[in-house]
């Protein structure tokens, strides 16, 4: 921690809500990622490496993030599935590119150099005395040079928003919600809950649910239907009885009669 000048990567807020986040070694390894990309272009052996992609190898990875060959392996898989990074192999190497490296890091060069100059100089006191004019650069450099971190921030205000909102489900809600977290695998069930509020794909899955319990309960009140169409009454109960009776004392009369004629005989 003692070359604290070869820079910094930003990292969101929102980065708590990304799909990965809970999947221990994907989300190191793409922190990993982050912080070995190229800031800007560079000539590498002959070869053009661009903003956003690096030259490694599994054993350089593997010395690196302390992961196994198979977990890193299985980390770019996950990512590759998902769309955050490409993967290129050759004989010798591998380069690895953040796909939306732009919008994970855009640069701010003003707004590092003010705080930058600030501290440096010993000025504390001055950024708070000043802290209006220093706010007004940071505020016109964001609007103007990085729209992606004003949207994230307006992303991240609305999906609170609607996180707080879409939250008031009622505990039946939410067990439908986990049943369908089971069935389709999902390991970890509250980032993907709060997935599913923030953005309200959870309820096509209960009103998909609703229509399920629905055509349950008619299948259930029709087949209540016939079996109560099947019971019969005491007088029908009755009437079978006596139908039988009738039918085993006919029999029996009838092999009296046939013993009668044998011992005539």
């Amino acid at each position: 921690m003692k070359e604290m000048q070869k820079g910094y990567i930003a990292l969101f807020r929102q980065f708590l809500d990304w799909e990965w986040f809970t999947d221990v070694n994907t989300c190191h390894f793409f922190q990993y990622c982050l912080l070995r990309a190229n800031p800007k272009t560079k000539i590498w052996q002959g070869k053009k490496i661009k903003r956003g992609q690096f030259v490694t190898s599994l054993s350089t990875i593997s010395e690196e993030t302390g992961l196994t060959f198979m977990q890193i392996r299985t980390c770019i898989k996950k990512l590759e599935s998902t769309g955050e990074i490409t993967n290129e192999t050759t004989n010798q190497n591998r380069v690895i590119t953040i796909k939306n490296y732009n919008e994970y890091q855009n640069n701010n060069k003003r707004v590092t150099n003010v705080l930058t100059n600030e501290i440096t100089n010993g000025n504390a006191g001055s950024y708070k005395e000043n802290s209006k004019p220093i706010t007004n650069e940071i505020t016109n450099v964001l609007t103007t040079n990085n729209k992606y971190i004003v949207n994230s921030i307006d992303n991240i205000s609305s999906s609170s928003s609607i996180e707080k909102k879409s939250l008031k489900i009622s505990e039946e809600e939410e067990e439908i919600l986990k049943t369908r977290a089971k069935q389709n695998g999902i390991k970890y069930f509250k980032p993907w809950l709060r997935k599913l509020l923030a953005n309200g794909d959870y309820l096509p899955i209960l009103e998909e649910e609703r229509k399920k319990q629905e055509r349950e309960k008619q299948r259930a009140e029709k087949k209540k239907q016939e079996e109560k169409l099947k019971q019969k009454t005491p007088e029908q109960i009755k009437q079978e009885q006596e139908e039988t009776d009738k039918a085993m004392k006919k029999a029996r009369e009838k092999i009296l009669k046939g013993l009668r004629k044998r011992g005539e005989n």
